[in-house]
């Protein structure tokens, strides 16, 4: 788990972490500083992938398995200590350890519902995110807006195809994530006009 907030010192789980409190600048804006104490939080939940991209490491990744006792100390630690702004979850495919991850998700909950959850996936297993009240937001991968491109940048046919992505029935909860790939930015310029 990372720690993101601030440039003054917390203590966190019995030694002291430093975390920001002015935020990144943007696009030659400054950083503002944060108002808020809570912190995000960043968990991968496993480093297997059902895609096998050519930037990316994760589909090389090994089968340890998820500590969730140890994970909940952590965020009871988090909790205690500071509160927590968001929780990401990652991995490689975080949907390959699905029960885990609405595990995780219930327990957020339980400590604090204004949790703001988020997962990043590739969305093999998009249908099993369908209906998940725990759930605040889907980081949807998808690096063309041509199936067969998109598909060819993943060399997987498990991603989701574009009119499947535009069926999705919870929206408000979808947004698209790409990389930029050298050789494909056409696609990605196109992508970002089209609304999807």
């Amino acid at each position: 788990i990372n720690f993101y907030f601030g440039n003054k010192y917390n203590e966190l789980f019995d030694k002291y972490v430093e975390v920001k409190d002015i935020s990144c600048g943007m696009n030659g804006n400054p950083g503002h500083p944060y108002l808020d104490t809570r912190i995000n939080v960043y968990t991968c939940l496993t480093h297997i992938c059902n895609t096998n991209c050519s930037f990316c490491n994760y589909h090389y990744g090994d089968s340890v398995k998820f500590d969730f006792e140890k994970w909940k100390y952590c965020i009871d630690e988090i909790m205690d200590k500071l509160g927590i702004f968001k929780a990401s979850f990652t991995g490689g495919e975080p949907t390959l350890q699905f029960d885990t991850f609405v595990k995780c998700l219930e327990y957020l909950k339980s400590k604090d519902e204004n949790i703001f959850t988020i997962i990043n996936t590739n969305g093999s297993n998009l249908d099993k995110l369908i209906g998940l009240d725990c759930l605040d937001n889907i980081a949807l991968s998808r690096h063309s807006i041509d199936d067969v491109e998109n598909q060819k940048l993943f060399n997987s046919t498990v991603v989701p195809k574009l009119e499947l992505i535009k069926a999705f029935p919870e929206k408000e909860k979808l947004h698209l994530s790409c990389n930029i790939v050298k050789g494909y930015v056409e696609h990605i310029v196109y992508q970002s006009d089209s609304g999807y």
